[in-house]
């Protein structure tokens, strides 16, 4: 389980910004990230990566349990709050914080906390003779399946809209401005102010 959360934090901490080292006249280099054209692959495998840690996060908190039926919540809230960002990993690549895949996946989790904490019950252990578990009632597996089908639609809102995010980035770092010596008839030159938009 350690090693699961240690690849998760990994996972968010990555970054896919490239910065090049600029020498200053002192003697401490100093950074600059470099605003080139995102990459719809590199958009993709963040999301790809993101989706597929989060859900493993999210279903070991049905087997880890140290009885049949418990729910692990430390590890349920860790894989609900991971599961937040890391399916958007490629919008934020691009640019992009707030989407509608976000705020899809927000409700599916609001879905989870009302079923595990408001449809559970005590319930006899299998394993030790007098003992009670925490267990989810009948009533909360369609409501978690309901909420599996409102996450996986927001993590595909996510990267289906990466291609667009990502040409939406590109247009709007190449849309610079700029002054340009122009002629302007026989014998005089002016200057011209350019741009994209």
């Amino acid at each position: 389980m350690k090693k699961l959360l240690a690849l998760t934090a990994i996972c968010c901490a990555a970054s896919a910004a490239h910065a090049d080292i600029v020498q200053p006249t002192g003697s401490e280099p100093e950074r600059h990230i470099t605003p080139g054209p995102k990459n719809l692959k590199t958009a993709y495998l963040l999301s790809g990566v993101g989706v597929g840690v989060s859900s493993a996060l999210f279903l070991s908190t049905f087997f880890v349990g140290k009885h049949v039926g418990d729910v692990n919540m430390p590890v349920l809230f860790t894989g609900l709050g991971t599961g937040m960002i890391t399916p958007m990993l490629g919008q934020i690549y691009t640019g992009h914080y707030i989407t509608w895949g976000l705020a899809i996946r927000v409700a599916a989790a609001g879905l989870v906390t009302f079923s595990v904490l408001e449809q559970s019950e005590d319930t006899r252990c299998d394993s030790e003779e007098f003992a009670t578990c925490r267990s989810l009632k009948t009533d909360a597996y369609p409501i978690l399946g309901l909420a599996a089908i409102a996450y996986i639609g927001g993590a595909a809102w996510d990267i289906t809209t990466l291609p667009d995010s990502v040409d939406d980035y590109n247009k709007r770092a190449t849309g610079l401005m700029g002054i340009s010596p122009t002629p302007m008839g026989h014998d005089g030159y002016g200057l011209a102010a350019v741009g994209t938009f």
